[in-house]
């Protein structure tokens, strides 16, 4: 049911469908701590 119901939506163009994004790699540790530290810094 919920898929005859997107798909109405899809032909309807009440919905856009589009493909998955590519994960993202995880940011390096080190970079988050200067990034921090930083902010600290900056901050307090």
């Amino acid at each position: 049911m919920v898929r005859i119901l997107l798909a109405s939506l899809v032909e309807g163009g009440h919905v856009v469908t589009r493909p998955p994004v590519a994960r993202a790699h995880l940011a390096d540790k080190e970079i988050l701590e200067e990034v921090l530290n930083g902010l600290r810094a900056k901050f307090g």
